[in-house]
């Protein structure tokens, strides 16, 4: 083809301008002819659909792996018409005639950059491709639709559908790279973003809907050992202020690097506030604010609600979808428990940010804009969201009055112990204690500790159940021998022939490893379970609910008749255990109510053995070893002290026990290594109710 004065001029027009002005045409050679050399149009080579079918799938399969690099694209800096080229014939021969006027594959190199920053404020994701039937629109252009799924690790997923075109080129088809392509409203200089559209965290509840946990703003304290002027001074100031350990602190600021946080202690901002004045000034102190979640009482039910903190690769590992590094996510217990349901789920923003030529800079000369004239144009433009889930509260039945006055009473003891206490008439944990204050293991609900004497409220009911009524006489000797194996009372008391509801409350060991000679191996282990002990609680938190194996020959009865030998528990299943006993009815605890939990257990004992049973153990208060709850505010106290031996000491030493019930509250109480039950127990047990009626 040829231009004059603007007029394209096919090949019939030049043919009739030769024959109108022959000298005009040999001046402007507009026929393309000379003495020495012919110049023809060479045809048209057309490529096929199942070629260009192939080229597709490989551009679809490399954009999946994101390696542009193994496909081949149309430069754009190509202008002819597709598929023409024009050869040259001359006396050295005939050559095709290089340039801007032909198509031109692109460096393949340009187009895999293109694509890195195209997408690089989305990463990191997966594309998932789909192409369908290629269509060719002339015999040198393809088109084939492309939809494109993109994967987010927020378990969001992004649909886009758009068009491949494909050129042939030098007898092949060539991808006609466009950012179009990954989403039709895209152009050269675009770049897309993501955006994570983070969920507020829900709170854990107790009763009543009280905040337990919630997020809350904190300030976390800390010392800059390069900032300390004074360090024995500064120590002793901090323990004067916040009730920390100095020595221990001083000690910290030492070990670190000069520009280091050593942290003393975290705070919610409301509690920093009233302290500000006195810390802020000192120098060393350092400071860093965060909204995280948090228990509203730093000390309420501590080792059950756990703490949190900076997600770990093990959370993320466990919730891909919620969680990225920086994330504060539950690090133990219900906090912990419950992350993927009070944490919700994260929401996403994708937005391109339009580019276009800096006005300040040229184009180049053939028209195309640089990279290094190219500026972002106006606010990024919402492409695609998917809104935030927030979190859904964790509902507990944990009574907050009830939990504190437990707290409180555990303040007797710097041991090792545990205070639960449960709603008999619903079977609600309404308490969950553990000790010394601040104690971050729940050893309430985890432990698992011979239960000693408290275990007779067990083979007591087996006894009453199947053999023998409260006014039975039964003998308790200092000791008795079961197939050589020799077995005596605490302190080798010696109560002789008296009735089986005077042995109960005296807690006479010789009179049950007698009365239970006659028993099946099995019977303990069965009866045990009538009172949830070895069975199935769902808690929603990991507890241990007892184990009373079958016994394996008469020592091994003997010693469980009194909750020795492998017989174990836990002082929440120990609470469980007193109040299935309070009113003759198993029910499975219950500790969080939403979300929902399996359906609740509920079993009655056998009525009259359940009603001798009451009355053994409020017997223990009356006239036994549990008399130091007989005293307290409000209704009567039933309850069954324990001393459990463990260890291989000699002599052995022992785990204090109480457990009883008052109305509708049923509770136990356990001290590590505390001795005697109705000596270290049963007085912070009348600590506990006595509080409660106080407070109540």
């Amino acid at each position: 083809m040829a231009v004059l004065s603007g007029f394209l001029l096919t090949g019939a027009v030049l043919a009739g301008v030769a024959i109108l002005f022959p000298d005009l045409v040999a001046d402007l050679d507009l026929m393309g002819t000379s003495d020495d050399d012919t110049t023809t149009t060479a045809p048209v080579e057309a490529g096929s659909a199942a070629e260009a079918s192939e080229v597709v799938a490989g551009f679809v399969t490399a954009l999946e792996a994101g390696e542009l690099g193994a496909v081949r694209f149309v430069d754009p800096g190509a202008t002819a018409t597709p598929g023409v080229t024009t050869e040259t014939t001359s006396e050295s021969g005939t050559a095709s005639t290089p340039g801007s006027s032909a198509p031109r594959a692109r460096p393949e190199t340009e187009v895999g950059a293109e694509f890195e920053e195209l997408t690089g404020g989305l990463a990191p994701f997966t594309l998932d491709a789909a192409e369908g039937q290629v269509t060719l629109l002339d015999a040198t252009t393809a088109r084939a639709p492309i939809e494109l799924t993109w994967q987010f690790p927020e378990g969001i997923s992004w649909t886009t559908a758009s068009d491949i075109d494909l050129r042939f080129v030098g007898g092949e088809w060539l991808v006609d790279w466009q950012p179009a392509i990954l989403e039709p409203s895209l152009r050269p200089g675009d770049r897309l973003q993501r955006a994570r559209l983070a969920p507020t965290r829900a709170p854990i509840l107790g009763r009543g809907g009280v905040l337990l946990v919630d997020e809350i703003a904190l300030v976390e304290i800390g010392v800059q050992p390069s900032r300390v002027q004074d360090l024995p001074l500064l120590a002793q100031q901090l323990e004067d202020i916040l009730g920390i350990d100095g020595v221990e602190l001083a000690s910290s600021v030492e070990a670190a690097s000069p520009e280091a946080f050593v942290p003393v202690t975290t705070l919610p901002r409301t509690e920093y506030d009233a302290i500000r004045d006195q810390v802020f000034p000192l120098p060393g102190t350092v400071f860093r604010e965060s909204v995280r979640p948090a228990s509203v009482d730093p000390n309420l039910a501590r080792a059950l609600l756990g703490r949190s903190g900076e997600v770990t690769a093990e959370i993320i590992e466990e919730f891909p979808d919620r969680f990225e590094p920086g994330d504060y996510a539950g690090l133990s217990g219900l906090q912990s428990t419950f992350n993927g349901v009070l944490t919700g789920q994260p929401g996403l923003e994708v937005s391109v940010i339009r580019s276009g030529p800096d006005p300040s800079t040229t184009t180049t000369g053939t028209g195309l804009i640089t990279t290094s004239s190219v500026v972002e144009i106006g606010e990024p433009q919402l492409l695609f969201t998917v809104p935030a889930a927030d979190g859904e509260p964790v509902q507990t039945t944990i009574d907050p009055v009830v939990q504190r006055a437990a707290e409180a009473a555990l303040q007797r003891t710097e041991l090792t112990s545990a205070l639960v206490a449960v709603e008999v008439s619903t079977g609600e944990v309404v308490a969950v204690a553990n000790g010394p204050m601040g104690a971050t293991v729940n050893f309430a609900m985890t432990g698992q500790y011979p239960p000693g004497s408290i275990f007779k409220v067990v083979t007591g009911y087996a006894l009453l159940r199947d053999t023998l009524s409260a006014n039975d006489p039964v003998e308790c000797p200092q000791t008795i021998t079961v197939s050589g194996r020799g077995f005596a009372n605490a302190e080798n008391e010696v109560l002789g022939v008296v009735s089986f509801r005077d042995a109960f409350a005296h807690s006479c060991n010789t009179a049950f490893v007698g009365a239970t000679l006659g028993f099946a191996p099995e019977t303990l282990n069965a009866t045990a379970s009538d009172f949830g002990l070895g069975t199935d609680y769902d808690l929603g938190e990991f507890a241990f609910t007892g184990s009373v194996p079958v016994a394996e020959d008469n020592v091994d009865l003997a010693a469980a008749a009194f909750g020795q030998g492998r017989v174990l528990m836990s002082p929440l299943s120990a609470a469980v255990m007193a109040a299935t006993a309070a009113d003759g009815t198993f029910r499975s605890p219950v500790l969080v109510t939403s979300p929902a939990r399996s359906p609740q257990v509920v079993t009655p004992l056998e009525p009259r053995a359940a009603d001798s049973l009451q009355e053994l153990m409020r017997a223990v208060v009356t006239e036994g070893t549990g008399r130091a709850v007989a005293q307290v505010v409000g209704a009567p106290v039933s309850g069954k002290t324990g001393t459990a031996e463990f260890g291989n000491d000699n002599p052995p030493k022992s785990h204090a026990w109480f457990v009883g019930f008052q109305g509708n509250l049923a509770f136990a109480v356990f001290v590590e290594a505390g001795e005697f039950g109705g000596s270290t127990a049963a007085p912070i047990a009348a600590d506990f109710l006595n509080a409660l009626a106080v407070r109540g």
